[in-house]
């Protein structure tokens, strides 16, 4: 449409398609086919538009390995952070919410909460509760959402003897889920396939701090020792959690996490993304000048 009506077009490019091939192939010389296939695809897509907007570094460089030659702007997708203000919720529907799944008032919860995927890598973090709540009791780790790995990852828990500790809600309604957010102390992760991470920006405008595994797309987000920790392993797991939940160093983990966020709200994003368009827009325009001084021109010596 946009070819036909002459307009330029400017395409928003938000998920790492590498990452979820094996959706479809369930062989790995056909995975490493189809994920040749997306970066040929992507590629393609990315160099018939006029811009691509992208939500961070990480997906900026990507695209330049994959021989995008497009202009690429960076821009944070935007959350509406009122939705994840602590303030919208009383203490005791958040205590009631708790006691539901078994938390008691003076617990410490990990949470996690989005899709619960392959790709999302909560193997990790389950493997290493065993060890880290042996001598941790208060503490628990929630799991909200569903997807296609949570009944494998349930199996696993299960085995392991800790379904009074390691508690999956299943899915839960947008509209209420920056309730579930309150339930937690740290938000927590071992994905890398993220292009933003949107979780943690909510996790953090909700109040919490973030431990997560470390990625490019968390250097504008996480700042170590202030509103959170990275870890590269077990022993970088483990110290991090640790020195929020137990080690009284007096930092406001939460509060600064809020205070970091204030950059991605959707009134930011929208801001500008309208900057991008009239950039486009007179980029065009400009061009359709040029165009028609061409063929003015041309036509000019062809009647002479």
């Amino acid at each position: 449409m946009a070819k036909e009506l002459k307009l330029p077009t400017v395409h928003t490019y938000h998920t790492i398609y590498e990452d979820y091939t094996h959706y479809l192939t369930h062989r790995k010389i056909l995975d490493k086919r189809a994920k040749a296939f997306v970066r040929v695809f992507s590629k393609i897509c990315c160099n018939t538009v006029e811009q691509v907007i992208v939500p961070t570094e990480k997906v900026k460089e990507l695209l330049l390995k994959y021989s995008v030659f497009r202009e690429i702007s960076v821009i944070p997708t935007g959350v509406n952070l009122r939705k994840f203000n602590p303030g919208l919720y009383l203490k005791e529907d958040v205590l009631a919410l708790r006691n539901q799944f078994g938390i008691k008032p003076e617990d410490k919860v990990l949470l996690y909460l989005g899709r619960i995927s392959k790709e999302k890598n909560i193997a990790e973090i389950i493997e290493a509760m065993p060890d880290y709540m042996r001598n941790r009791e208060q503490v628990k780790f929630l799991i909200v959402g569903g997807g296609p790995e949570i009944e494998h990852l349930k199996q696993v828990v299960a085995d392991r003897n800790m379904t009074d500790k390691i508690i999956f809600t299943g899915p839960k309604p947008w509209d209420n889920i920056g309730l579930f957010y309150q339930l937690g102390d740290v938000f927590v992760s071992a994905s890398q396939s993220e292009t933003q991470g949107l979780t943690y920006i909510e996790a953090m405008a909700a109040g919490l701090p973030v431990v997560a595994k470390r990625d490019k797309c968390l250097e504008d987000i996480l700042e170590p020792g202030w509103n959170g920790y990275d870890f590269t392993d077990r022993e970088g797991l483990i110290k991090g959690l640790d020195a929020i939940f137990f080690e009284n160093n007096g930092i406001p983990y939460g509060e600064n996490a809020k205070i970091r966020m204030q950059r991605y709200s959707s009134e930011e994003f929208a801001k500008n993304v309208e900057r991008v368009y009239e950039e486009v827009m007179q980029r065009d325009a400009i061009s359709e000048q040029r165009a028609a001084y061409e063929t003015k021109k041309i036509s000019h010596l062809f009647h002479t």
